[in-house]
């Protein structure tokens, strides 16, 4: 948990001719921040992921995509943080 928590998404579509039930194209992604884990933490401790994603539909029932993200999270082990 963090007592500061930032959060920002952003997603792009496309559509040929503005047709999105034959073709489209999502670009997607999002980050995630948050810090002032607890009394224990040092001032850089910080918790903090995004993602990136893009999907093609190609035909009205059929899709392709891929996602990457990461993660760095701190876990809380007695009066100091680790990372996972």
């Amino acid at each position: 948990t963090s007592e500061n928590l930032y959060i920002a998404d952003l997603v792009w579509k496309w559509a040929p001719n503005g047709n999105n039930r034959e073709q489209q194209l999502t670009l997607s992604g999002e980050y995630l921040y948050g810090d002032e884990l607890n009394q224990f933490a040092a001032s850089d401790d910080t918790n903090e992921g995004w993602y990136v994603s893009g999907v093609y539909q190609f035909a009205p029932q059929w899709s392709a995509g891929v996602r990457y993200g990461e993660v760095d999270l701190q876990e809380a082990h007695g009066d100091h943080f680790h990372n996972q």
